[in-house]
């Protein structure tokens, strides 16, 4: 169960960054399009897959 939960975090973090990095939606759609109706969820899921917040994230990939 828990190798399936980080493969969903890895493909929710890997939509979400391809998201972040090329459109200007707010942090807070992105999230709720990736699933999450929480935008303090998203980050700390977003931040365990990816070491970075998404808003930092964005930030270096722009």
């Amino acid at each position: 169960m828990i190798n399936r939960l980080k493969s969903l975090s890895a493909r929710t973090s890997a939509a979400a960054s391809q998201m972040l990095a090329e459109t200007d939606q707010a942090v807070a759609d992105v999230a709720l399009a990736s699933g999450f109706y929480d935008h303090s969820a998203f980050t700390r899921v977003f931040r365990s897959a990816t070491g970075e917040t998404p808003t930092r994230f964005r930030a270096r990939h722009r």
